[in-house]
């Protein structure tokens, strides 16, 4: 489990579009993709499981709210960095669910923001945990919508030229740890 180059457009393709088509939750998914945006330095697994788990909460929160849904993916390069954010108009939150603690998060991470439904509240840990709390911006309203920014620095190519080699060393010392 190592990082490596991650193309969020692909992500989202791939994890995010098959996730809200086979949702229970009527909603509509658009889809802002800048033509060329460059891939980012991160844990593939890691960044997909973070993305379902945003999408997921926008699907509750548009399905608690009662109304057709709408989730909007951007994704965006500005200066050095990838930007993608995540927008729903579903039940929105409390402004001072919104406020950072101490430890930098926002109130509602760790907690379920539901409010008919169990939830622990672990995926919002785990976007945390992904991207960085220095990296994400939540913004929402209640009863209108919900939107969280990334932004993340994007992989040059210098970058992934001299990662590679590392990167294959890494992977074959791996496997010589493994014992049968």
């Amino acid at each position: 489990d190592y990082l490596h180059s991650v193309d969020l457009k692909e992500l989202v393709f791939e994890r995010i579009v098959p996730f809200v088509e086979l949702s229970r939750v009527p909603c509509e998914l658009d889809l802002v993709l800048a033509p060329h945006t460059s891939p980012v330095y991160a844990r593939y697994t890691d960044v997909g499981r973070a993305l379902v788990n945003l999408v997921s909460n926008s699907l509750d929160a548009i399905e608690e709210a009662g109304r057709p849904g709408v989730i909007r993916i951007s994704l965006a390069e500005r200066e050095e960095r990838v930007v993608l954010t995540v927008e729903d108009n579903g039940t929105g939150m409390e402004p001072e669910r919104l406020e950072r603690g101490p430890d930098g998060l926002p109130a509602f991470v760790g907690r379920s923001t539901k409010a008919h439904r169990v939830g622990e509240g672990q995926g919002t840990r785990q976007v945390f945990a992904t991207f960085g709390a220095e990296n994400i911006e939540v913004r929402s309203e209640t009863g209108r919508f919900t939107r969280w920014t990334i932004s993340l620095p994007r992989r040059s190519s210098q970058e992934e030229s001299l990662l590679r080699p590392l990167e294959q060393r890494y992977r074959a010392l791996k496997e010589l740890a493994v014992f049968p």
